[in-house]
């Protein structure tokens, strides 16, 4: 306890810290300039605090990963994550239970970061197939996927803080830079908005992944205008080599759901950046040389990654799930979803049964204000600024998808139909990022002339009012869905999304009525209360392995293990701990498997899929001797019969069941049993029956 609170000290000064910096850039930059000499932009000097902040936070292993819940449901696995605040979170099981063992494993296995890793199933599992962030590998792919290069150089608990911070460092500059080049010389506002979509309840719901998704489309448009507008070599090569990084790392984050939206927006952004600042007066030598290098690097890439990747991508392509999932026509929200962002105040700490927590998380839309205040300006100034023009199109043709859907046809031609309306939300909040970045850069309701002042905030406190009064109504509909949603809980939601509701629309006014500090400082106060305490703070585990009175890694004997009676998550974390393990989660099915268990094929389309692989214990009375059963889409179980069951027929050489089924193996003739630790027994499978899975 007392190590965690002292680390929660040291958190909150890195907070400070970096907040302080942030603020205080302009003097900084002064004083460098008086009294060093050094001429430091400002925006430059809030670059550097960032970066400190990112390595201090590193340096002391600070994470927000839910692994700890994965380690506590294996008690054989010792347990050095240090709890600082917060809880980790059973419903972000794809990162506590997946991605983060999957890195951990390519750490801990012998040789470290392989293309395939043996540890995985019986024929291993291809790790350049896991999107996302990605897990480390030592293959030239590695160079699009920065948030694994901690791996490579760090021991693990900093290498885990790292895999953690990076997608929100990275993904907070890259989109800063973006907006500083769309809307110049407002650098603070343009870093808080960044940091409003960054740390928003749909971002921090998914472990900052969106945030890492962002990053890559950002961080290839901004260097696409960076290297438009300028006439270095040197920059223009720079420019072009990043570009084509960014552009490998965005098609290797490998989830279309998210990736088709955003490309479709990042294009409409950089057509209209092309139209407003007559860019295609800059298409010369020297950018066409840029763009050249940028495709050879990107090609490069994928290229080396398709070659080792594509036997995967192939049995992947061919499963029933997600390789033959239908189409997603759109269609599947109602407009009520615009004020799932606000209600994140209560879906975010509770699980009413009408979604989970992730799925209920959006961003703090200001629909009408915004699209009132484009409007108004619009009107006022006689102007079409591309830009906010196509951002706003965009939004519409993404909410009519979302509230009503598009033909199956143009789903499928457009990939439309590899997303859906909750994923495609990750386009709609950056959309109104741009939407508000722009009013608020215009001050659409500048008093003018003989107008008056009052003229001017009527109409931003009348339209504040009427969105505050939709997002009630939005609010009350949705909670009508609500399971256990009475008595107090009922009451106290109430409050506080009225509380919220009503900052909202107040942010709303300072929005239209051009106040960007007081609207950046309340809107970014909105997002960060709502959004903050979902994840954990943690100090990141300097070690994954099980109890050496457990487990020996050092004994030849204990080969490949299955978990029985378990779940896939005690299997993911013996993976972690670099041990090859028959169960967990399988990107693909491993037919080896399958054809010693289903000789036939019949039950192809059960286990032909993206699985979480269990093993379960039961008393059959008929000649067979298990059962497959696919339960949810997700999830392959193989039931057993304890009594009778030979282990060794699959490749095991070791089984972990948990004590309370131990009955079942009791008189298993194919086991020996060897301990008991931790609630959980260990048995040998009888050398005499061993097969080798071939």
């Amino acid at each position: 306890m007392a190590v965690g609170f002292y680390l929660l000290i040291v958190f909150i000064c890195i907070v400070l810290f970096a907040l302080s910096g942030v603020l205080l850039a302009d003097r900084i930059s002064r004083f460098l300039a008086i009294r060093k000499n050094l001429h430091v932009a400002s925006s430059s000097v809030a670059f550097f605090v960032l970066l400190l902040a990112f390595t201090a936070l590193v340096a002391f292993g600070f994470s927000g990963s839910s692994i700890k819940i994965g380690i506590e449901n294996t008690t054989f696995i010792s347990n050095t994550v240090v709890p600082i605040i917060g809880e980790s979170r059973a419903i972000r099981s794809d990162e506590a239970m997946i991605s983060t063992p999957m890195a951990v494993g390519q750490y801990n296995h012998f040789p470290r970061f392989p293309v395939v890793n043996k540890n995985l199933g019986p024929e291993g599992q291809n790790m350049l197939i896991v999107g996302g962030s990605g897990v480390p590998v030592q293959h030239v792919s590695a160079f699009a996927k920065p948030a694994t290069w901690g791996f490579f150089f760090l021991d693990l608990a900093q290498a885990l803080a790292w895999y953690w911070w990076f997608p929100v460092f990275g993904g907070l500059i890259a989109v800063w830079s973006l907006m500083n080049l769309l809307f110049p010389g407002r650098w603070k506002l343009m870093l808080a908005l960044s940091a409003s979509y960054i740390f928003s309840p749909y971002a921090s719901a998914w472990s900052f992944t969106p945030a890492y998704a962002v990053m890559f489309p950002s961080l290839a448009l901004a260097f696409a205008l960076f290297l438009l507008k300028n006439r270095s070599w040197p920059l223009a090569i720079f420019s072009g080599l990043f570009l084509g990084l960014s552009l490998s790392g965005f098609v290797l984050f490998l989830y279309p759901a998210w990736q088709v939206p955003l490309g479709y927006l990042f294009l409409s952004l950089f057509i209209g950046m092309v139209i407003r600042d007559r860019l295609f007066r800059f298409f010369a030598f020297q950018p066409f040389v840029s763009f050249i290098l940028a495709l050879s690097v990107a090609s490069f890439v994928l290229y080396f990654w398709w070659i080792d990747a594509h036997e995967a991508i192939k049995v992947l392509t061919e499963t029933v799930y997600p390789g033959q999932r239908l189409l997603v026509t759109g269609g599947d929200l109602e407009p009520s979803y615009w004020v799932r962002g606000i209600s994140s105040i209560v879906t975010l700490r509770n699980d009413f049964g009408y979604s989970n927590s992730c799925e209920m998380a959006s961003f703090i839309y200001l629909i009408l204000p915004v699209f009132f205040g484009i409007a108004v300006y619009m009107l006022r100034t006689r102007r079409v600024d591309p830009v906010a023009l196509l951002a706003a199109l965009f939004f519409i043709f993404i909410s009519y998808y979302q509230f009503v859907g598009i033909p199956s046809n143009l789903a499928k031609i457009s990939l439309w139909g590899s997303s859906g309306g909750s994923r495609a939300d990750i386009a709609v909040g950056f959309s109104q990022l741009i939407l508000v970045a722009f009013l608020l850069t215009r001050r659409p309701f500048n008093q003018q002339g003989s107008s008056g002042i009052l003229l001017g905030r009527f109409p931003a406190i009348l339209v504040s009012l009427l969105w505050s009064g939709l997002l009630i109504t939005f609010f009350v509909i949705m909670t009508t869905f609500f399971v256990g949603f009475n008595g107090q809980s009922r009451v106290f939601s109430y409050v506080v999304a009225l509380l919220v509701i009503f900052l909202t629309g107040v942010a709303s006014f300072y929005l239209l009525s051009g106040r960007g500090r007081h609207f950046a400082v309340l809107y970014c106060l909105i997002t960060f209360v709502i959004s903050f305490p979902f994840n954990p703070l943690v100090r990141a585990p300097d070690n994954i392995a099980p109890r050496s009175d457990f487990l020996d890694k050092r004994d030849p004997s204990v080969g490949r293990v299955l978990v029985l009676g378990g779940g896939a998550i005690q299997a993911m974390m013996l993976m972690a701990s670099g041990f090859s393990v028959l169960n967990g989660v399988h990107y693909y099915p491993q037919f080896q498997l399958w054809k010693k268990l289903d000789p036939s094929g019949k039950m192809n389309s059960i286990y032909n899929r993206y699985q979480h692989l269990d093993f379960g214990v039961s008393t059959f009375s008929d000649a067979l001797a298990y059962r497959i059963e696919n339960p949810i889409r997700e999830s392959v179980m193989v039931i057993v019969d304890g009594g009778r069951f030979n282990f060794g027929t699959i490749g095991v050489n070791t089984v972990i069941a948990k004590n309370e089924i131990s009955k079942s193996l009791a008189h298993n003739p194919h086991l020996i049993k060897k301990r008991s630790v931790q609630g959980w027994s260990v048995y040998q499978t009888d050398a005499q029956h061993r097969e080798a899975v071939k």
